[in-house]
């Protein structure tokens, strides 16, 4: 049986996406997800604009301190709280596309969102998280979505454990354990992003080794909302050359709701769930802003990370309280504990990066990267 894909846009596809009861928002990140900053220099480094606005404070604080700011020993974590997160999600779905929703948030190895939102609305937010599987040379994420309630805490605690401590002799046994409750979906999220620069090795060659091991516990692959066109339609073609459902994820990390979403007329997640394992075909609809520039829509999770915001009780919070840094024993510290005050050149750079978002040069960018990404199609 061959699995079919159908892709929808808004609004062109607004009467047929009517024809659907229910939008569905996969992978979706809160306050419990650490995003590590490793990521920062290649991505500043792809980015004239940016590489070039951040070149002397970065070469001032080396000169400052004999080396380099090391990005990889800090990380931030989302600026929204599970509650948030799925406001945004359900609002979007409910005013955007006129369907009813559900609503699966996927933080890194760790299951505290689904568990705090699940008994408002059992049947339409399961309790998910989005599993670290070291694969050497490097890792992949898999998508665990819809964990039995009862049985939860005890899969995560395994789950964390193979992360932490991996033996590939015992990946399987996790796998067909979760394969074993038909209501749980696994799927292979974003995978064809080389999250880590992985030598010889190319990632293509790396899915396919994993999932030739291990695939037949996986029931899908991904298109990710924060991943660009060309990477995705790469990872279309590999599910069709193996066979896989496709499910859209948005990996949402700031403010902007998921940009890719699923469409179905299951009445329940696990009636969704049913409909990939069992190979029907998955709708999908692309919004409007999976249509911007991909480096403009990174940078905006970068705005959203660096805004003061409230926290759960209503206080005033700095950004500084977001984001960590990994002390020499390990343990974490929040910059705002680091620091006295800002350093002249973090604070430079943030007013640099938060310039950006201003109307006009926000205006100049998305002409800038959509001339790039032209380019590069």
């Amino acid at each position: 049986m061959r699995h079919r894909t159908v892709f929808r846009n808004l609004p062109t596809d607004c009467d047929v996406i009517r024809n659907f009861n229910f939008g569905i928002s996969l992978h979706g990140h809160t306050h419990h997800s650490r995003e590590n900053l490793g990521f920062i220099e290649r991505f500043v480094e792809e980015i004239p604009i940016l590489e070039a606005l951040t070149r002397d404070p970065l070469r001032r604080y080396r000169e400052r301190h004999g080396k380099k700011l090391d990005f990889s020993r800090a990380y931030w974590t989302v600026p929204v709280s599970p509650h948030q997160a799925y406001a945004i999600e359900k609002g979007q779905i409910e005013n955007s596309l006129d369907l009813a929703s559900m609503v699966s948030l996927t933080d890194h190895d760790n299951i505290e969102a689904g568990l705090s939102l699940h008994d408002g609305d059992p049947q339409h937010i399961p309790i998910s998280l989005e599993w670290t599987v070291p694969f050497p040379p490097a890792y992949l994420h898999v998508g665990v979505h819809n964990l039995p309630p009862p049985d939860a805490p005890q899969i995560m605690s395994a789950l964390s454990s193979y992360t932490v401590a991996p033996e590939e002799s015992k990946l399987a046994g996790l796998f067909e354990h979760l394969d074993h409750f038909p209501g749980v979906l696994m799927v292979l999220n974003h995978p064809l992003w080389e999250m880590e620069p992985i030598g010889e090795c190319t990632m293509p060659d790396l899915v396919r080794s994993f999932l030739a091991r291990f695939g037949r516990w996986i029931h899908a692959l991904e298109v990710n909302g924060l991943r660009p066109w060309r990477e995705n339609r790469q990872a279309l073609e590999m599910a069709q050359n193996l066979n896989y459902p496709v499910v859209a994820g948005g990996d949402r990390h700031g403010r902007e709701p998921n940009a890719i979403l699923n469409l179905s007329n299951a009445a329940t997640f696990a009636e969704f769930v049913s409909e990939v394992r069992e190979g029907g075909a998955c709708e999908i609809v692309a919004m409007p802003q999976y249509r911007e520039p991909f480096n403009l829509r990174i940078l905006q999770v970068v705005w959203d990370t660096l805004r003061d915001d409230r926290g759960m009780a209503g206080e005033e919070r700095s950004w500084t309280e977001r984001v960590f840094f990994e002390l020499v024993d390990g343990a974490p510290m929040p910059l705002s504990r680091c620091w006295k005050s800002e350093p002249p050149e973090v604070r430079l750079m943030m007013g640099f990066t938060r310039a950006l978002e201003a109307p006009p040069l926000r205006a100049a960018l998305k002409l800038a990267f959509a001339a790039e990404e032209r380019e590069a199609l």
